[in-house]
């Protein structure tokens, strides 16, 4: 009995979650969402949100840090000229983690001993240090299975006559990012094979973006935490995912889903619990004449307010410009890496003549959890994205 209410309690947990993360994209302008095109078209996408969960429970006991939708990455040849200013990975669980993290750093920019915070608290020490209330936890909410290994299972039946999926032999070097590297795959390609990093995106004729999937980024969360490196030096302890939410995954799902975020990592306890729940998401895919929507979107929420952003290959919309130019000012997102890295120096001064990689480089517990679980799921080595440093 008790066992039953548990799991009717966590499903009740994972219906509010989507509801809620549902309700406050529903909530987004226009311009941040897929459109009908004049041909008729209808454009899909994907939604993400991150929320922080109150075990005491009451009126309020799931708030919204984070919504954000996409399904787009850039090319790594774009970096060259991003200074940390281009997105260059847009999918939406990825874009949502990003804003999480920003709705941390301005928490703690603006924090005040005097009122607190809802969900952080600081150890009164100097240099001051926050971490999360022990009543409160975290759930992603993605409104599909996350790309790579994890939905791989699940392309065998409805990718069967596209020519994407043409079969393939591990000795074929063109399905490898580096030959040398066979734990690292180009996208899609030689779906048949599990337990493996993929890059980003699918298609195997697209510009590579030496992004990794959903499914890598996510299950190295389980290892690294949450917490980017900026707010990883401003928190005492990590902070890990509690619960991934996602529509209608059976039991056979959540053994692949755990095959491919516990069986490939040493997670230490930080095994992530992955919830179903029942609502649909509306602007997904529904026909197979559906095209993904190239326009991706951002929402943060401090405090009573909230900003949101349309965001179009990498930058806010409305500032994009061609590769060969430079970028234009003011392109980037509030979740960019130059944005947060302007937030964090304002917290912490001392930094303001260190370039971001420089920090980044000095965070030795976080870079010995990350190489564990890059070692971890490419025991052939490590692919690494094009340099994007911030001054």
């Amino acid at each position: 009995m008790a066992k039953l209410l548990i799991m009717s309690s966590k499903n009740e947990l994972a219906e509010e979650i989507s509801n809620k993360v549902i309700g406050e994209y529903s909530k987004l302008k226009s311009v941040c969402k897929p459109a009908t095109r004049p041909t008729g078209i209808k454009e899909w996408t994907i939604l993400a949100g991150v929320v922080v969960i109150n075990r005491s429970g009451g009126a309020n006991n799931v708030e919204v840090l984070s919504v954000a939708t996409g399904v787009k990455a850039l090319p790594d040849s774009e970096l060259q000229r991003s200074g940390g200013k281009l997105l260059h990975d847009c999918h939406a669980e990825i874009l949502a983690l990003r804003g999480a993290n920003t709705v941390l750093l301005k928490h703690i920019k603006d924090y005040d001993p005097a009122n607190g915070s809802d969900f952080i608290e600081s150890n009164n020490e100097i240099p001051i240090r926050f971490n999360l209330k022990d009543d409160w936890e975290l759930a992603l909410y993605i409104s599909r299975l996350p790309c790579g290994d994890a939905s791989m299972d699940f392309l065998n039946d409805s990718c069967k006559n596209n020519e994407d999926f043409i079969k393939i032999e591990d000795n074929d070097a063109f399905q490898y990012v580096d030959p040398k590297v066979k734990t690292i795959l180009r996208g899609r390609l030689n779906f048949h094979k599990k337990s493996v990093v993929r890059t980003k995106p699918g298609r195997y004729d697209s510009n590579i973006t030496l992004s990794k999937s959903c499914s890598d980024k996510l299950s190295m969360k389980q290892i690294s935490s949450i917490l980017n490196s900026l707010n990883y030096e401003l928190f005492e302890q990590p902070v890990y995912l509690k619960y991934i939410v996602i529509p209608d995954i059976e039991d056979k799902t959540k053994h692949i889903l755990e095959r491919s975020f516990h069986n490939r990592l040493p997670c230490d306890g930080h095994k992530v619990e992955f919830l179903n729940c029942h609502t649909p998401f509306y602007d997904d895919r529904t026909d197979e004449n559906d095209i993904p929507s190239s326009m991706c979107s951002i929402k943060l929420f401090v405090n009573d307010s909230s900003t949101e952003e349309a965001i179009f290959n990498g930058m806010k919309n409305g500032f994009y410009t061609k590769s060969s130019k430079p970028l234009r000012k003011h392109c980037q997102s509030q979740v960019s890496r130059f944005a947060q890295w302007e937030l964090f120096r304002q917290i912490r001064p001392k930094h303001k003549s260190m370039s971001y990689l420089h920090f980044k480089s000095q965070q030795k517990e976080r870079n010995r959890l990350i190489t564990t679980a890059k070692n971890a799921l490419s025991p052939d080595g490590w692919i690494s994205t094009r340099i994007d440093d911030v001054s």
